[in-house]
């Protein structure tokens, strides 16, 4: 995977995404680079919406990536709405802020 921040132009529309983010991955398709800003425009494909992401948690992905990022994500995404409000509210427990635990 390519870092995007280490890129000073623009990447054209329809590269494929992958977000790196603190609490959730996304992957998707670039829409704008604002390379200036230091932010991304990118179509969730999983969510199917539009959203900015700071370039510095963005990586450039191949198809093969993207397949496979896209289906764990969209499992992560299905068992996250599975979930009720006090399963939601325990998950830090068992899975902290960042991820899960080895003792789990």
């Amino acid at each position: 995977m390519l870092r995007a921040n280490d890129y000073d132009t623009p990447f054209a529309p329809g590269t494929l995404i992958y977000h790196n983010g603190v609490y959730a991955d996304h992957v998707g398709f670039l829409v704008l680079d604002n390379v200036e800003g230091g932010t991304m425009k990118v179509y969730d494909t999983v969510e199917q919406e539009e959203v900015w992401f700071v370039r510095s948690e963005c990586f450039f992905i191949d198809a093969i990536q993207y397949r496979s990022l896209r289906k764990r994500i969209a499992k992560e995404v299905e068992i996250g709405r599975a979930m009720s409000e006090a399963e939601k509210r325990l998950a830090p427990l068992f899975f902290g802020e960042f991820g899960e635990h080895d003792n789990v």
